[in-house]
């Protein structure tokens, strides 16, 4: 089913990197090889996020002027040195993960595995990828471990915040329905407005077979929401939406309900995301000293080689 409107709330294809995906040197950290191969899985995980946000016409974007295939490697290569310098770190500081973090280990490598098959898949690449990760999480939390956001700190932000977050926060109840075109969208959305039931209108114009006759729902936050469309939506309930539009899908979706976050759960979210960038920030700056002690090369003709096929 390609409903999938929650959280990022986008359905998509795998995006294929095109490369010898081989053994070849694609950098060296302190003297240690890191290969193309290991470089492409990481690059593939930064394709895949990429569309998740933006669908499939993402990659026709440019970002201040740089492609989405230049940041998208930027991104990876970035991603790539921060897990892999932290987890050389962590070996440096003497940390070992526990029985349940190498069980975690585990499950993340055969979720991997399993889509995207075996026969496709280095495991044992997939394995170090993922220790090094596990590693990485360990030593950054230990950078932050002993930070506390002050009561001045938070209730400065509470105070500057407070409304956006709310506003972000509001969770909407939506009536979708995913119809053949644009034009398609807006002929239901004139009937809509012109006084026709929703429902009635959703058993004739959604394409997905598999939810035509009871309908389908979802609920998530406004922020999700215009997050995922890259717009704007302001409703109230029984208001429509208009056509948005995600890579070749189009929705029509009408408020069921909308739910305000109370005092107490706004200044919870404020509380930790606040929390998160400063945390972000204190392992940053100790991320920096760390990589001005290694000796990063990368192979730049390689690197300038690979391309992402969209």
């Amino acid at each position: 089913m390609k409903k999938a409107i929650a959280l990022l709330a986008a359905v998509v294809m795998l995006t294929g990197c095109s490369s010898k995906n081989s053994g070849e040197t694609f950098a060296t950290i302190n003297g240690n090889v890191v290969t193309e191969a290991e470089y492409m899985l990481y690059l593939d995980e930064a394709a895949d996020n990429f569309e998740a946000i933006g669908g499939a016409d993402i990659w026709a974007t440019d970002f201040d002027g740089v492609s989405a295939e230049q940041t998208a490697k930027e991104m990876a290569l970035n991603s790539m040195l921060t897990i892999k310098i932290s987890a050389m770190k962590a070996d440096e500081y003497g940390f070992e993960l526990t029985e349940e973090e190498l069980a975690t280990v585990k499950t993340d490598v055969a979720n991997f595995v399993g889509s995207h098959g075996s026969g496709q898949t280095d495991i044992k690449l997939v394995e170090t990828i993922m220790l090094d990760k596990a590693k990485y999480n360990k030593i950054r939390e230990s950078t932050y471990a002993n930070y506390t956001p002050s009561d001045a700190e938070l209730q400065e932000y509470f105070t500057e915040y407070y409304d956006s977050y709310e506003d972000m926060y509001t969770q909407y109840a939506l009536d979708t329905v995913l119809v053949e075109s644009v034009e398609k969208g807006e002929e239901l959305i004139k009937r809509f407005g012109a006084g026709e039931d929703f429902k009635t209108l959703a058993k004739e114009y959604e394409t997905d077979a598999s939810v035509k006759e009871e309908g389908f729902g979802v609920r998530l936050y406004k922020a999700e929401l215009e997050n995922t469309f890259a717009t704007s939506v302001d409703l109230e309930v029984g208001d429509i939406t208009p056509v948005l539009s995600l890579g070749e899908e189009h929705y029509v979706m009408v408020l069921t309900e909308k739910i305000i976050p109370t005092e107490e759960e706004v200044k919870g979210f404020i509380r930790d995301e606040y929390a998160y960038y400063e945390q972000q920030a204190i392992f940053d700056g100790e991320y920096e000293k760390w990589y001005a002690d290694c000796t990063v090369e990368v192979n730049n003709e390689l690197y300038s080689s690979i391309t992402i096929n969209k």
